[in-house]
This record gives C-alpha cells, sequence and structure tokens, in this order.
C-alpha cells in the first residue's frame, strides 16, 4: 500500500531496542526515602575529624600502594617504630627523610626517577591514611634531601618507530614469522593491534587486558570496616543501574561502530568507515574523557585496519544482521535511504565482548601474550 513505511531487513530488532531506551530515558527518576535524622547524623560523621572517606584508586595505583606500604613496614620493623598505621598518622618531615634515606641503603634504587616515585607514592600513602596531603614544605624538603643522593640522573633513549618500520614489521609478521599460534586468530589480532597502536599512538592498555593480580596484603584492608548500618553509602537506591557490566578494561564491540557512508568519488559503491572509542587511558576512573579516531578502507589490505576488523567480526557472529555473514556481503553493502551513513549494528550479547581475546575463552587477552609476540617479532 501506498505510504507504508518499508523497514530494510534486520532494522526492526534495532528500532525496537532504540525505542525501549527512549521510554526508559523518560521515566522520572525514582525519589530516595531516607530514615528521621539521616542528614544530621551524617553531618556530625563527617564533622569528626577522625572520619576519612579513603579515596579509591585505581587497581595499577593499588598495586604500587602495596610496594611502598610494605617499605615503609619493613622501615618501622628495622627502627622499632611500632605499628606502621600509627607511625604515619605521627609522621613527620624528619621521618620521611629518614625514610627516604633508608629504601635508597637498602634497596637497589639506583635511579633519581625512581627516588622520586618512591616519593610521590608515599605521598599517596600518606593520603589515603590520613585523609590530608603532606605539607608542601616538608614534601620541598624531601625532594631537596633526594637531590642530594647520588642517584644516576641518565635518561634511556626512547627511539620512535616510523611508517617504514610498521611495513617491516607487518611483513616480519605475515611473512617471516615461522611461530605457531593456538589459532590463526591471534596472527589476525596481533596484526589489528599493530595496525591501532601505530594509528592513534595509544597504549596497548587501551586494548588488552593490563591488570596485574592484586597482592594478597592483609595489611592494606581497614582495621575497623564500618558496617552497612552506619555507611550512608548502603542507603544508597541501585534503580536503573544495568546488570549487564564490562568485565574488562579492553576494547569490547560496544566502543567501535562500522558505517557505510557514501562515496563521492566513486558512484559504483560505497565504503566502509570505523570508528574507534578509546575509553581506558591512563586515569580513566578521574577523568573520563575518550578518545574517538576514525579509519577508512585502505587499498594495501596490509594496512586496512577495517579488514583485520571485519574478519574478527565475522568469525564472531557478532553482527546483529542475520545477512551479513561473508566479506563479500559487507564490503557490497549500500546505504539505504536519504541519509549519508548506515550503521551495521552488533548484536546485543557482543557489545561487551571484548575483540582481542584468549584462546578458546570470553576473556580478554591479557598483556603477556601481547608482548611475547613483540618480542619474538623484533628478534627475527
Amino acid at each position: 500500500m501506498g505510504g507504508e513505511l518499508e523497514v530494510p531487513e534486520g532494522w526492526l530488532p534495532w528500532l525496537l531496542r532504540r525505542l525501549q531506551n527512549h521510554v526508559e530515558r523518560r521515566q522520572p527518576k525514582p525519589k530516595t526515602q531516607r530514615p528521621a535524622g539521616y542528614y544530621q547524623r551524617l553531618k556530625n560523621k563527617h564533622d569528626d575529624l577522625n572520619t576519612v572517606i579513603k579515596r579509591k584508586y585505581a587497581l595499577e595505583t593499588e598495586c604500587n600502594l602495596d610496594v611502598i606500604r610494605g617499605k615503609f613496614i619493613r622501615f618501622c620493623h628495622d627502627e622499632h617504630l611500632g605499628d606502621w598505621r600509627s607511625a604515619i598518622k605521627n609522621c613527620s618531615r624528619g621521618t620521611m627523610i629518614s625514610f627516604t634515606q633508608h629504601m635508597y641503603d637498602k634497596g637497589r634504587v639506583r635511579k633519581r626517577a625512581a627516588m622520586t616515585q618512591y616519593r610521590a607514592q608515599f605521598g599517596m600513602l600518606y593520603n589515603k591514611e590520613n585523609g590530608r596531603l603532606v605539607d608542601t614544605n616538608d614534601r620541598k624538603e624531601v625532594l631537596k634531601y633526594v637531590d642530594t643522593l647520588p642517584p644516576d640522573r641518565t635518561v634511556k633513549s626512547k627511539p620512535v618507530l616510523g611508517v617504514d618500520d610498521l611495513l617491516l614489521l607487518l611483513n616480519c609478521h605475515w611473512a617471516c614469522d615461522k611461530s605457531v599460534y593456538p589459532t590463526e586468530r591471534y596472527r589476525v589480532q596481533f596484526a589489528l593491534i599493530l595496525l591501532l597502536l601505530f594509528s592513534t599512538g595509544c597504549q596497548p592498555a587501551e586494548l588488552v587486558d593490563a591488570k596485574r593480580k592484586q597482592r594478597d596484603n592483609p595489611s592494606s584492608d581497614d582495621d575497623n570496616p564500618s558496617s552497612n548500618d552506619d555507611n550512608p553509602e548502603a542507603d544508597v537506591d541501585m534503580g536503573g543501574v544495568e546488570g549487564d557490566i564490562r568485565l574488562y578494561d579492553a576494547l569490547c564491540y560496544e566502543d567501535v561502530r562500522l558505517l557505510v557512508v557514501h562515496d563521492p568519488n566513486n558512484s559504483v559503491r560505497d565504503v566502509l568507515a570505523m570508528e574507534v572509542k578509546l575509553s581506558h587511558h591512563k586515569g580513566h576512573n578521574n577523568r573520563p574523557k575518550p578518545t574517538i579516531f576514525f579509519f577508512t578502507e585502505v587499498d594495501d589490505p596490509i594496512f586496512c585496519a577495517i579488514t583485520h576488523f571485519v574478519t574478527l567480526a565475522l568469525a564472531d557472529n557478532a553482527f546483529d544482521a542475520p545477512s551479513l555473514t561473508t566479506p563479500r556481503r559487507i564490503f557490497e553493502e549500500r546505504v539505504h535511504g536519504p541519509v549519508n551513513c548506515t550503521e551495521l549494528h552488533w548484536k546485543e550479547e557482543k557489545l561487551k565482548t571484548p575483540i582481542f581475546r584468549r584462546y578458546g575463552s570470553k576473556a580478554a587477552l591479557p598483556y603477556n601474550q601481547l608482548r611475547d609476540p613483540l618480542d619474538r617479532l623484533g628478534k627475527i
């Protein structure tokens, strides 16, 4: 019949999800009912100077704090200062300077940059335990004392790779590397990671899982953990929080948009474009500001990140449209309707799936399994 709207194949589930999300966003915010006297108790609790809200650091930072905490515990034991918590609460300028000298004498620190880093980590530990920053004058005196020590001040050179180096690495990876991977997916994954690293300048931790296992350190736990009855945060309404949570700080399908766009210079076929959102940069927990990069098709397949990505997506059966099952079908996709681009959507259950994964698992590829092929490739 005339006037009926024709919905392209595979678009109906996407339209229904968009409509459902639109309805959910228009729902009024649920009001939280607090018991009588709640706000007065909250005020009295935080008026007490001994009440400290301990900051939640990233996992990597917690690992660094465990290291500096262990060094300070050893210092307190050697100098008979008693419990380390009491020592850090009453930490004076002299204690910090003597701790700095103790680290230099007992440890293997030989670089000034390492001493400065340990000093900064101790300041974070001090802030976490006491709820306040180290006195500015004391911090400056410790830095001046570090300058009196004779550590090495030389800096290692860090050569920067260029396009020629990328071509050499990719040629060695595809043609010269005789190593056996668990599956050939690893070979495609590794090539795509190289292309993304060179194209965006990002860190490997933004693409793969680079978290370290946290040490089992009972001294890092609170001595007097508060119960839920006395914790104001326990009364927070959790309504509206999604149950499906990302398990890994790695690149997932929901971070990538694959688009079919009009090419003004080519009337025969439309071209593919890719939008990659990198969210897990250093310090992203405190500054959630993702960076978005755009990719287009490249004539040389060895440099085409879109070709590599489509290969992995097809292997994962990630496309929502049931007709997108072959490379030819994807690269021949056309823009429908009076729009300049058409997005190729992912299946709902694939959105939080890592793109770079371990063999035979849905877990994200760990950093060590990326580092080893890089080291091996550099020795070919």
